[in-house]
């Protein structure tokens, strides 16, 4: 099952990730190539720069290691989770600089997420 972010709730999606409590794997793909960023590591924060350029979104993941991922002009961000499963365990974010995708352990339950999330 998928569940897809509005654009507009993207800034507001990166605050509740700040909140929570879970450690990511976090793979990025490019042109069929897959580069693992992290794994286990913390997300000491998430956040949506809409000013640095005005052509590019930023997506920005620092974390506890003190290393950052960035995603630059990201095209949509959708959870993915087992039909079976309370709590999405995936988030694939398609972007200019390619498709980056984070898993989270534990998964994060809808409910922890508001109610912006478009299923």
């Amino acid at each position: 099952m998928t569940a897809e972010i509005p654009e507009k709730f993207w800034g507001q999606f990166c605050g509740t990730l700040n909140s929570q409590r879970v450690l990511v794997d976090i793979r990025h793909e490019v042109e069929g190539e897959m580069r693992l960023v992290a794994q286990g590591a913390s997300i000491r924060s998430a956040s949506l720069d809409e000013t640095s350029d005005a052509c590019n979104n930023i997506i920005t993941f620092e974390l506890g290691s003190g290393s950052q991922h960035r995603v630059l002009e990201p095209t949509r961000l959708i959870l993915r989770k087992d039909k079976r499963d309370v709590h999405y365990h995936l988030l694939e974010i398609p972007a200019e600089s390619g498709t980056t995708v984070l898993v989270f352990h534990p998964g994060i339950n809808l409910s922890m997420l508001g109610t912006f999330i478009i299923r």
